[in-house]
């Protein structure tokens, strides 16, 4: 059918590289243009998901338009995926990831190291620099806030002026306000306004372990009362429930 007919609104230019096709299905969020191989037996799906340029149309507003993803089929793992507005690095992306980077990265699951060594491939001078810090930053305040019922929540700012909040699963969303203040009433739409993006995989896991360090060296006004034995307890939870 393609996106004209399956997405009849969709308000900006698709993008359906050589080698690809539009997959574009109505039941889907968004449009996008797919590409499907074969490698070492295992069939892969190589997708480039495009949202709406109005913002109050996208899945997630306030997040990143493109999706570059691979993923496996037959058990719909997805082994490699990344969020972005620029579409010269989704074209990058295309480019650079050929069956032996689909195998490299499928045979290490995700090994942190290869990704980021991917990204500083396709990636040149300070745009490298940027785009690691703004996967792992660095954490300037943080402050343990007890919510009842054995549970904690997690807040503070950034090195980069965002903000973060982090639930006692260990999900952390970084914001582009102070969440201190938070309204439960309004809790998830005011996060959705304010959303810059959610840290996904070893992001997540090195962030909430670099946050269990700070709350662990802070001053009580920091850990809200939260003993040493918690902070060693909710960083295990965080590994195990990721």
């Amino acid at each position: 059918m393609g996106y004209k007919t399956e997405f009849p609104d969709f308000d900006a230019d698709f993008y359906c590289p050589a080698g690809f096709e539009d997959y574009s299905y109505h039941n889907d969020t968004m449009p996008h243009a797919g590409k499907r191989l074969t490698v070492d037996g295992k069939d892969v799906e190589i997708n480039i998901w495009q949202d709406y340029m109005d913002d109050d149309k996208r899945e997630y507003p306030g997040s990143g338009r493109l999706v570059f993803q691979v993923k496996l089929v037959d058990d719909d793992d997805i082994v490699y995926e990344y969020i972005t507005d620029d579409l010269g690095l989704i074209k990058k992306f295309v480019q650079e990831w050929d069956e032996e980077a689909i195998r490299k990265v499928i045979a290490d699951k995700m090994n942190e190291s290869y990704i980021s060594g991917c990204v500083m491939k396709i990636l040149e001078g300070e745009s490298v620099r940027a785009v690691l810090l703004e996967s792992a930053p660095a954490i300037k305040e943080a402050f343990a806030v007890y919510t009842g019922g054995g549970i904690w929540l997690f807040y503070g700012k950034l090195s980069d002026g965002n903000w973060f909040l982090t639930d006692d699963y260990g999900a952390t969303r970084i914001l582009n306000a102070d969440p201190s203040d938070l309204d439960e009433s309004t809790y998830e739409e005011w996060q959705q306004e304010h959303l810059v993006r959610d840290l996904m995989g070893n992001d997540r896991l090195d962030f909430c372990d670099a946050l269990c360090d700070y709350i662990e060296k802070a001053d009580q006004s920091h850990r809200g009362g939260m003993s040493d034995m918690e902070i060693d307890a909710y960083r295990k939870y965080f590994k195990e429930e990721y």
